[in-house]
């Protein structure tokens, strides 16, 4: 069994199941806030739009981002994620519930602010991330910041730590003498 991490801004507790589709649910409720909705939003659901319409074109066997789990084999990465954005989030412990399920491994980091985003429009920028999203390998080696996606449900295995709040680092022996 693969373990990977999970970052939600909810408390849940080991054995519960999370089903795919958050980020779809989240941009769906997030710009109906009236007829403009939040610029941010809007521009996040303009960016996902052309994500998954690029994906429908040119890879449709693959997940899709509205429709799927996001997860992260890596604990540094998904606190990466979850300090970009969910800072207010928890990482998990995940496992899939549905093995088969289709997978896409992605680079996270395309979606990390850049310059070139500001100097170029944003509908051709936004279609060149995807091509680099959706059509490269997506390993551990190929890519910075891997972000799994999944159609599966994961279960919770445990809380790992708050994003806000990661884990004591542990110095490393530097060859001077602790004396006690």
């Amino acid at each position: 069994m693969t373990t990977y991490y999970h970052v939600s801004r909810l408390s849940l507790n080991a054995g519960k199941i999370v089903q795919p589709g958050g980020l779809g649910i989240w941009l769906r409720e997030s710009c109906s806030t009236g007829p403009r909705g939040d610029e941010g939003n809007l521009a996040k659901l303009s960016r996902e739009l052309i994500f998954e319409s690029f994906r429908m074109q040119c890879f449709a066997a693959k997940p899709s981002r509205l429709d799927a789990n996001f997860l992260f084999e890596d604990l540094q990465v998904a606190q990466k994620y979850g300090e970009y954005l969910i800072p207010d989030g928890i990482i998990y412990e995940v496992f899939l519930v549905d093995d088969a399920a289709k997978i896409h491994r992605g680079d996270f980091g395309l979606f990390l602010p850049h310059d070139l985003q500001y100097q170029c429009s944003f509908v051709n920028f936004n279609e060149q991330l995807a091509v680099k999203y959706w059509g490269r390998p997506g390993t551990q080696g190929d890519i910075e910041y891997v972000e799994v996606l999944t159609e599966s449900t994961v279960c919770i295995v445990r809380q790992v730590q708050r994003v806000n709040c990661p884990a004591p680092r542990v110095p490393s022996n530097t060859g001077t003498a602790v004396h006690s």
